[in-house]
């Protein structure tokens, strides 16, 4: 049986948060850094999908 468990680190970044909320939360920015051709369908609440395909949350 699978355990849960939650990862927390923290790290600083020379970047803005409308930056990192670019990489990480629309197609263009996620193909920067992670392999393949990625989606992003924003909707509000929803967790990240799979590589090519993700759901995304409002930007805070």
């Amino acid at each position: 049986m699978p355990h849960e468990f939650e990862l927390h680190k923290e790290i600083e970044l020379d970047a803005t948060p409308e930056q990192v909320w670019e990489a990480i939360a629309t197609g263009p920015g996620v193909d920067s850094w992670f392999m393949g051709r990625t989606e992003i369908e924003p909707v509000e609440g929803a967790a990240a999908g799979s590589p090519c395909s993700a759901a995304a949350r409002a930007p805070p």
